[in-house]
């Protein structure tokens, strides 16, 4: 009966609180579309579908704020209304009074990470394509020239690639550069070539033996060169986005990527972000109704203000985390994407320990 009490009580809060957040976000990207864009070329329905294809993305954000609001303005309530004191004077310890707003937040908790991984992914790709398809985008997906790639085996760049109805690439002015011996560098140069399912074929093409040591240079033409080599397409064209991606199809992407020799710290910890966001709906649930009981005779609106406190602690300290330690190297990619999960929790427990 407690245990349902308090649930109800944590529940309009929470829709409230999560939606008029999310709504903000929302309502601040159509402000940038309409700032940004000339909206006679953009229609007004793929302006409503854009905004409610990132509705997942934001309610990512956003519940574990709800979370916090909602349990903030519960426990408030309940305390200043003496119903916590009562529940006290009859044996119920502070922890058995917390326990329903943690399993509420464990609920949401998993109820995001669903999201995140089931919905997101589908809904962030049509929102993307939306925005190319509307014209929204500064540009459509191209290739830039003069950028050396590294592939498996080569180094490489390419003067232009154009991507074909059948998905194959139409590549042009091709350099590709490779060390087969510690004293060896070839240089292979082609006018145009076709990259399809990881095999180049390259025609016309001329060979570039050189010896550093030797100074020797060994020349060859072939009409045809075909190279087994897969090639990360994303490194050409506009990458998609980690957020359109499951979470199994991130993993694969920056194993995939560290097998070229990319740096994927960035990718890393947005996967580890997929469990830790939806870790903060726990945290936020067991720390906010810990400080709401030690402030909550201090005013009538602490519960609205403690809440905010909260998440404005908690966001700052994400994004410090993962745009700066994490995007340095000076944390790990998983302990930067969940430092401020650790440090919240701990402060919790101090908080805890005091109010016991």
């Amino acid at each position: 009966m407690m245990d349902r009490y308090i649930v109800r009580e944590l529940i309009v809060p929470f829709i409230a609180g999560s939606l008029v957040i999310a709504f903000l976000f929302a309502a601040n990207q159509l402000i940038f579309i309409l700032k940004t864009f000339n909206v006679q070329n953009v229609p007004v329905s793929a302006m409503v579908q854009m905004i409610f294809y990132r509705m997942p993305f934001w309610l990512n954000m956003t519940l574990p704020a709800g979370i916090s609001l909602a349990a903030s303005l519960a426990i408030t309530r309940l305390s200043r209304e003496s119903e916590i004191t009562a529940m006290r004077a009859a044996g119920v310890r502070v922890v058995r009074v917390i326990l329903p707003v943690v399993l509420f937040g464990f609920v949401v908790a998993v109820g995001n990470y669903f999201l995140v991984e089931k919905v997101m992914p589908k809904s962030e790709a049509k929102a993307r394509k939306l925005e190319i398809d509307a014209g929204v985008a500064n540009a459509a997906p191209g290739y830039l020239t003069n950028v050396w790639l590294n592939l498996k085996q080569y180094r490489a760049t390419f003067g232009s690639v154009t991507r074909q109805p059948d998905d194959s690439l139409l590549v042009k002015d091709i350099v590709l550069g490779d060390r087969p011996q510690a004293e060896t560098v070839t240089i292979l140069t082609s006018p145009a070539g076709r990259y399809l399912n990881g095999i180049w074929t390259l025609d016309d093409v001329s060979f570039t033996t050189v010896s550093p040591k030797t100074h020797k240079v060994t020349l060859g033409h072939a009409a045809k060169v075909t190279i087994n080599q897969p090639l990360f397409i994303n490194d050409l064209f506009d990458q998609q986005e980690p957020t359109d991606r499951t979470s199994a199809e991130l993993a694969e992407a920056i194993r995939a990527g560290k097998r070229l020799g990319h740096d994927m710290t960035h990718e890393e910890i947005l996967f580890h972000e997929r469990f830790s966001v939806p870790a903060a709906c726990i945290i936020f649930a067991m720390v906010a109704p810990i400080f709401a009981l030690i402030f909550a005779r201090t005013g009538s609106f602490v519960g609205v203000l403690l809440s905010f406190v909260l998440v404005l602690l908690y966001y700052n300290g994400f994004v410090i985390s993962t745009e700066i330690v994490g995007r340095n190297h000076w944390l790990s990619p998983f302990l930067a994407a969940w430092a401020p999960n650790i440090i919240f929790a701990g402060l919790g427990l101090l908080a805890f320990r005091r109010l016991e």
